[in-house]
């Protein structure tokens, strides 16, 4: 496999919609503005990881800490609807943290800690070449003298009961915090739920991860590589679309798509559409040809099949062992035993009009003399 680094947040983004990895990760389409709730929990994260580190939990501290996170940020840039609006916001995460923070009992090692690993199966020894994971860590404890991973989890709600057991992050952390010394049957890790209801609440989901876990991990970090470096990208189409930013794109709202990421961004998302209509027409026409260079093409439309439905079995040629499929009537051309898919041969008759089959026939000739092939 080529250079690839993999983070939680695109895997989880490819397997949640492809379409949307496209968008955010290959088109790197941004909108115009910053999201409130990527700001706030953000903020809330620097917060608790500034409390735990310095040990300074009054309100004048939190403010300041505050106030420097979101430095770099103005309300017109966010959307918020005001200047007073986001002000308002940062008092009630700081708010929320207070309320919060005297019910956190832990010392961190680290925060915030930056790990790149290659992609190793753990139990087989398999490894993705190239391909890489990296992530940030936001809390390193330790629990009975061995390192805990702690992800901290802002939401509006309870978190589901399963949540740490099903966790991506959470596993892809372990294995990063730990690699390349897996000598132990169990890596600790942990969730840090901020609960943002009416009276903020700490929710702890605590675990464990095992080299079967990470061995899991390794296979569906795997098939996210191979889909995105061969270019799979498709829709997933659901509820979640709803409150999707790149809806607009999807649906082809113009208006929507240029008011949220710019007249840049619904250009560019429409130039790359097109060249990729382009490169589709190309590969149907090319399908074709390679029809109709097969000596066996007579065979096939006498079936009065649609070519693109036969072609689609017509990959992965190999032209020593190019040989008529026999035996169905259907003149069929499956793996291994359609000529036509010689690139030399391409090359030779694509673009032409018209080629004749008498052309084809001949063109196809020549090539097994000089390759002294045999069908």
């Amino acid at each position: 496999m080529d250079s690839l680094v993999l983070s939680k947040s695109r895997m989880k983004t490819f397997m949640g919609c492809p379409e949307k990895y496209r968008l955010g990760y290959v088109l790197e389409l941004r909108s115009l503005l910053t999201s409130s709730g990527l700001l706030e929990g953000t903020l809330i994260h620097e917060l608790v990881e500034t409390c735990l580190t310095t040990k300074k939990w009054d309100r004048d501290s939190l403010e300041i800490a505050a106030i420097d996170c979101w430095a770099g940020y103005k309300w017109y840039d966010t959307d918020y609807e005001s200047r007073k609006e986001m002000k308002q916001a940062m008092v009630t995460c700081v708010d929320q943290v207070m309320a919060v923070i005297n019910d956190i009992r832990i010392t961190p090692v680290e925060t915030e800690k930056h790990l790149l690993a290659p992609i190793v199966d753990v139990i087989t020894g398999e490894n993705l070449g190239d391909v890489v994971f990296q992530g940030f860590i936001d809390i390193v404890d330790q629990v009975n003298s061995r390192q805990r991973v702690i992800d901290i989890k802002t939401a509006r709600r309870t978190p589901d009961a399963n949540s740490e057991k099903l966790s991506l992050e959470l596993t892809g952390y372990a294995y990063l915090l730990n690699y390349p010394h897996f000598n132990k049957d169990q890596y600790p890790v942990a969730y840090l739920n901020l609960i943002r209801t009416k009276t903020p609440k700490v929710l702890w989901q605590k675990g464990f991860r095992t080299l079967e876990d990470f061995s899991a991990f390794f296979q569906t970090a795997k098939h996210v590589a191979a889909s995105i470096m061969d270019g799979r990208f498709w829709l997933n189409p659901g509820v979640h679309c709803n409150w999707c930013d790149y809806l607009p794109f999807c649906v082809g709202d113009a208006k929507e798509a240029v008011e949220s990421f710019g007249e840049e961004g619904w250009d560019l998302f429409q130039t790359v559409k097109a060249a990729q209509q382009q490169t589709e027409n190309k590969e149907v026409t090319m399908k074709k040809l390679k029809c109709g260079q097969c000596m066996y093409y007579q065979d096939c439309i006498d079936d009065g099949e649609d070519i693109r439905k036969r072609t689609n079995a017509c990959d992965d040629f190999e032209p020593a062992k190019a040989k008529k499929a026999g035996g169905n009537g259907k003149g069929i051309m499956a793996k291994n035993v359609c000529f036509s898919g010689c690139s030399a041969t391409v090359e030779q008759v694509f673009g032409k009009e018209p080629i004749s089959r008498a052309d084809v026939v001949s063109l196809i000739s020549a090539y097994i003399r000089e390759n002294d092939l045999a069908l």
